[in-house]
């Protein structure tokens, strides 16, 4: 079950340093061409979208996690009970 908790904290990671990424290259605009700064922008977006998913993705590891361990209580309760 750890490994399902780490690999979350490790996506959340990941998402905050995509928003940190993609926070430089919006504060850095102004200094671009603007052809460059289309293309900066677009890519700031892609960090932040890739960020929200990332973040997704941890959230629907830990419910997994925690319906494993629930099952395993129940489980394990039960067991205990017979």
């Amino acid at each position: 079950m750890k490994a399902l908790s780490e690999l979350a904290d490790k996506y959340e990671q990941c998402a905050k340093a995509n928003e940190a990424t993609a926070e430089m290259i919006l504060a850095g605009l102004i200094s671009f061409s603007l052809e460059s700064q289309e293309r900066q922008s677009a890519r700031a977006d892609w960090l932040i979208t890739e960020a929200m998913a990332l973040r997704e993705k941890a959230a629907e590891l830990r419910k997994i996690e925690t319906a494993m361990c629930s099952e395993l209580r129940d489980r394990s309760s039960h067991d205990k009970s017979a």
